[in-house]
């Protein structure tokens, strides 16, 4: 996936307001998938709940591509 692309997949789930700091951290579909809870941390997504559904749905992700 592209920049663009994680930004829409991230709207979808309503966590849109994270796009930009998905782009500024060079975020595609290629590392997506290795994302972990504390690398959303340090890219600076400070609310718990918006970090376990971005992992959840990272998750959910990995069971479709295995």
């Amino acid at each position: 996936w592209s920049q663009p692309d994680i930004g829409n997949w991230l709207h979808s789930l309503r966590l849109g307001a994270h796009a930009s700091t998905f782009a500024a951290h060079d975020i595609t579909g290629a590392v997506l998938l290795d994302v972990e809870q504390a690398e959303l941390k340090e890219m600076g997504i400070t609310s718990i709940g918006d970090r376990i559904r971005v992992f959840t749905a990272i998750k959910n992700l990995k069971k479709r591509c295995a």
